[in-house]
């Protein structure tokens, strides 16, 4: 209003304040055994919203960021037209997790005087890993598995559970004793004073015969014995098992 009496007046709209978007629901995946980085999904996303996993300084309508870093942290921001951007909580990746590598195997096969073979896993080892020989059915500490025959997969896992290839080895089965020898003793006579023992079984290219546990040789008779008590035992060349005494 003027001194004179005179009246102006005009309008002023005040414009509803813009508001921020809703933060995004995200799901986050950590680095895994085969892919070193991890990952962001967007589950909700706008269309008409920009997000951007770096801060800022990149902006975009991707749903999805890749390659996220093994022990960082990220957020994800969104923004609407209006230019207000809402922060999601910030999130760190997981630790690197590594692939344990190929068991190294030292095997035992079985003899016979110890009937059981063995398996010892020489590397990798350490208490981050565990053992398994049975496809995964049962884990352990401990490198070694004893009293086996069979065939086995070895596998090394770590305790983030990444696992190494299996490694294939086969403990074969005790070896067989000779059996217990049958002899024939030839008595001596007045025309032949001396002693013979002949065996008759068990016979074979591979097997050596012994008097009394000293020096075996390949024939199974033994002469020119004297009178007096023996025992006769039997060995297997290509295992080196012996047999009972008789």
């Amino acid at each position: 209003k003027s001194p004179q009496g005179c009246v102006v007046s005009d309008i002023a709209i005040i414009s509803t304040a813009p508001t921020s978007p809703e933060a995004p629901e995200l799901t986050w995946n950590d680095p895994s055994c085969t892919v070193k980085t991890g990952s962001v999904r967007i589950n909700n996303p706008n269309p008409q919203y920009q997000y951007t996993r770096d801060g800022g300084n990149n902006w975009d309508n991707q749903s999805r960021y890749l390659g996220l870093l093994a022990n960082a942290s990220y957020s994800v921001w969104v923004r609407n037209s209006a230019n207000c951007i809402t922060k999601s909580q910030t999130y760190k990746m997981g630790p690197e997790r590594i692939i344990p590598p190929d068991p190294q195997l030292e095997t035992h096969k079985p003899t016979c005087t110890v009937p059981s073979g063995m398996i010892k896993v020489i590397s990798p080892i350490g208490s981050v890993y565990r053992y398994s020989i049975d496809n995964r059915v049962n884990w352990q500490l401990s490198p070694v598995f004893p009293k086996l025959p069979g065939d086995y997969e070895i596998i090394v896992r770590t305790s983030d559970g990444c696992e190494s290839n299996p490694v294939k080895t086969t403990i074969l089965p005790a070896p067989g004793s000779p059996q217990i020898p049958k002899i024939q003793a030839v008595q001596p006579t007045c025309k032949n004073p001396e002693d013979t023992i002949r065996v008759l079984s068990p016979l074979g290219a591979q097997l050596v015969y012994s008097l009394n546990g000293t020096k075996f040789q390949k024939s199974p008779v033994f002469t020119s014995l004297i009178p007096k008590q023996y025992t006769v035992t039997v060995k297997d060349t290509t295992t080196t098992c012996t047999s009972a005494d008789t």
